[in-house]
């Protein structure tokens, strides 16, 4: 059968806060400890539909924690606002959320300068934030400077300030892609921000895309904890821990085994008070530049070049030429050839089973349970499963949409291009109006037409070699007199993964520590930070539905409440927009293409033939059968009855072409003792006057229903009663293999199955034989009746195309089995992963 889907695309919003700050010392007057500042919570809460939100949403309270007990106490909250959840949206897929960092001059924005972050929807999916697709921004700035104090003692020059430094990465925690923003102080001052200088890490994730479907199931609501964090490993002075997470069984709170990531926010460490001093001479910021290097003498292959230095000469936050004090180039290796193969590693197994409604799964849904298979079975057994299981539940149906109005097919014409120098095709695109299968009518309608060409074959690259950075302790001494690091980069000229050979280290640098500074005296007292949140509706900072309004500051006046002139960054937050109703309508396949899965037991499908004709026994049937080659022969054969039937129910119309056929098997081979050569099973379809073959009577001689035609569909060398090979896989000696195998089929021979009139009398199946007749090997393929994974029984998937004529066929067999074999094994996979 065939199987539709739509992605829903759920994306949760993270609001983040950062406060960046510098003080310069001051003169030294001794004064008076100053009272400590109160700090300022945010409770974060789930807010359920209803009079706030309509569609539920979260609610964040906020005050000063006057009683010092790390909470948020109801006597404490000052404010409160809600952030609610858009209406249902479309079934189309949302782009993703992207972002962009660049530095902010002095100004309004930021008096000292700083940084600015740009947060939006990459609209055009060019995966680059443009100008008009910010949505929200905010700012991080540096702190001002002290005031001068009188004149004491001179000191020693202090160290050179630490640079607030952001890291925006593709996100690998994202189940479907997304952005994380990496923020901390570049402790080694060598202007790039290592991993273990991370002091905050978020994730902005794109949500994931949905089935399309009439009626749709509610998704999981995002939830967060925030909590006081008491002194500890975690934190040793205290803090706030931020736990995220899906609300998957609904009780509108999040519970322990829901939680996804946990962020710690800690309190700093109180400074030790220090002797007088003159205020030290200040440190220049340390600057990283990284620009492309084209091939040439630097790197042949080209590369990056890095360049450091210190902003000493116009000191305006940015790396000019004389500012450069290091250059170093991280250059692209030479392509070597293919390693040969490792040996097979353990298969991971995920095995899914249905949950009844109950205490996991209100409404019923999937127990997904993971682990690895230790003992090559092809089977999830119960000592093999890692953690406890997973829920996937069902969520409650929602609302039907509102029918949408029938949209028009896009018609496709390719036809060969004589214009490329390697072959190519050029495709048209438009409307069918009158719908007679053409573009040549004067009612018909082109929108556009493009040639794709054939690119030139490119060389083999000669092999090449890894590049290999070792670090270690610098004592201190000669090269840094407070001890440091010693970084050495080069090429792993003699390939043992190590840099060991002093010829092979290509630069060397020292990374020192900085000497300590003399300590200040107690600052003045501080001021407390104060958040400001409100509420808007219409349009204002880049938001069109309202949204609120984040003021931060410091409460200079001391008056307990943020005014106008304290306010030092101002950050909005969108509500989400109302999504258009869904396409519950009669639209058109937009590019007129349709995918059958046939597969036993997959949407209703049932029948399916499979057995293996062998020397051991007459037949051979059960949950695997046997391709052999060796001392004992065995073939497999398969077929799919009712092809012509399902494709015609669906298409509804004569005019259509097979555009792809693949056949997947699941396999597992044990260790292939004593053989050294590879061995491959193929696949050839069984010639449409074959007789029928049956499970219970076949053997070499008879199909059970006839005579095979000598030397038979099972000969060894010989077609007999099959086509050639459509397709054959590589089976590698002597590893053991467990895995899935695609084997493309001859779309013409398919063809013959789908046609109305004769498919059900051409269809006879299909044969599987090894190839190698010089080299034994065994393979048990998984059949219809495997019952502990029904993703593991044969799939045959076949992609038509409607509205085909003959002179109009977009691709020659040629062509189609040519662009299979330059597909990687992924993108083989790819159909057999989308049903």
């Amino acid at each position: 059968m065939f199987s539709l889907t739509q992605n829903i695309l759920k994306t949760g919003l993270l609001v983040f806060l950062l406060i960046s700050c510098s003080e310069e010392p001051t003169e030294p007057t001794n004064g008076v400890d100053g009272l400590n500042g109160f700090n300022a919570l945010i409770a974060v809460s789930d807010e359920p539909a209803g009079e706030n939100c309509t569609s539920g949403g979260v609610k964040i309270a906020v005050g000063q924690d006057t009683n010092a007990n790390g909470t948020l106490d109801e006597s404490e909250i000052t404010s409160i606002n809600f952030i609610c959840n858009g209406s249902d949206g479309s079934s189309n897929e949302a782009p993703m959320l992207v972002a962009r960092t660049s530095p902010e001059s002095p100004g309004e924005n930021c008096p000292q300068g700083g940084t600015i972050v740009e947060v939006g929807t990459d609209l055009n999916t060019n995966n680059i934030l443009d100008d008009n697709e910010i949505q929200t921004s905010f700012f991080v700035c540096n702190g001002e400077d002290g005031s001068d104090g009188s004149n004491g003692t001179d000191g020693s020059d202090g160290t050179n300030g630490l640079t607030s430094l952001i890291r925006v990465t593709a996100s690998t925690s994202c189940d479907n892609g997304g952005i994380t923003i990496e923020i901390g102080l570049d402790d080694d001052q060598n202007g790039s921000l290592g991993d273990d200088e991370v002091d905050a890490t978020y994730d902005i994730c794109d949500g994931a895309n949905g089935s399309n479907g009439t009626d749709g199931s509610n998704g999981y609501n995002a939830l967060s904890n925030v909590v006081t964090e008491p002194s500890g490993s975690n934190c040793p002075n205290g803090g706030i821990l931020i736990q995220l997470g899906l609300d998957t069984d609904s009780n509108g709170a999040l519970d322990s085994d829901e939680i996804v990531s946990e962020n710690y926010i800690c309190n700093g460490t109180d400074g030790s008070d220090g002797s007088d001093g003159n205020d030290g001479v200040d440190g220049m910021s340390s600057i990283t530049k990284v620009t492309a290097e084209n091939p040439g003498s630097n790197c042949s292959n080209g590369g990056l070049m890095i360049q450091i230095g210190l902003d000493d000469v116009t000191v305006d936050g940015v790396l000019q030429s004389d500012e450069v004090d290091f250059t170093y180039f991280v250059c692209n290796g030479v392509d070597g050839n293919d390693g040969t193969n490792g040996s097979d590693g353990l298969n991971s197994l995920i095995r899914t089973t249905t949950e009844e409604p109950g205490v996991n799964c209100t409404s019923g849904g999937i127990q997904i349970e993971i682990g690895l298979d230790n003992n090559a079975n092809g089977v999830l057994d119960a000592d093999e499963v890692i953690g406890s299981p997973v829920y996937t539940c069902n969520g409650e149906d929602g609302t039907n949409g509102v029918d949408g109005t029938d949209g028009r097919d896009v018609f496709v014409i390719s036809e060969s291009d004589r214009s490329c120098t390697n072959g190519g095709v050029k495709l048209t695109f438009g409307y069918d109006n009158n719908n007679d299968g053409d573009l040549e009518d004067a009612g018909d309608e082109i929108l556009t037409s493009h040639t794709v060409c054939n690119g030139n074959d490119g060389a083999d690259g000669s092999n090449g070699k890894n590049s290999i950075i070792r670090i270690t302790a610098e004592d201190p001494g000669l090269n840094c007199t407070n001890g440091g690091t010693l970084v050495q980069v080069g090429i792993d000229d003699n390939e043992n993964n190590n840099l060991e050979d002093p010829a092979e280290v290509d630069a060397s640098f020292y990374v020192c520590n900085g000497e300590d500074g003399t300590d200040g005296l107690d600052g003045s007292n501080g001021n407390n930070s104060l958040i400001s949140v409100s509420s808007f509706s219409g349009s204002q900072g880049g938001c069109t539905n309202g949204g609120i309004i984040i003021r931060t500051g410091v409460d200079d006046n001391g008056n307990g409440s943020l005014d106008a002139g304290e306010i030092d960054a101002t950050s909005y937050v969108c509500d989400g927009s109302d999504g258009t109703n869904g396409s519950d309508g009669n639209d058109g396949n937009s590019d007129n293409i349709y995918e059958f899965y046939f597969q036993e037991g997959f949407d209703g499908y049932t029948g399916v033939l499979d057995v293996s004709i062998t020397d051991k026994n007459p037949t051979e049937r059960g949950e695997s059968l046997s391709v052999d080659r060796g001392s004992t022969d065995s073939h497999g054969l398969l077929m799919f009855p009712d092809i012509d039937q399902i494709i015609a129910e669906v298409v509804k119309t004569a005019e259509f072409e097979v555009v792809e056929a693949i056949l997947y098997l699941r396999g597992s081979s044990v260790l292939q003792d004593g053989v050294t050569e590879d061995n491959w099973i193929g696949a050839k379809i069984i010639l449409p006057d074959a007789p029928a073959f049956t499970e219970e009577g076949v053997t070499w001689t008879t199909s059970g229903n006839g005579d095979w035609s000598l030397p038979g569909v099972s000969s060894r060398g010989s077609d007999g009663d099959a086509y050639s090979y459509s397709d054959m896989y590589r089976l590698p000696s002597p590893f053991e293999f467990n895995g899935f195998i695609p084997l493309l089929l001859s779309k013409s021979e398919v063809a013959a199955w789908t046609d109305p009139v004769t498919g059900k009398d051409d269809n006879k199946g299909i044969v599987l034989l090894m190839a190698n007749a010089s080299v034994q090997y065994e393979l048990d393929v998984f059949t219809s009746n495997y019952a502990k994974d029904v993703n593991y029984r044969p799939t045959l998937y076949v992609k038509v195309k409607t509205g085909v004529k003959a002179r109009f066929s977009t691709e020659t067999e040629e062509e189609y089995f040519k662009r299979w074999n330059a597909m990687s094994f992924e993108e083989k996979l790819a159909p057999l992963y989308r049903k």
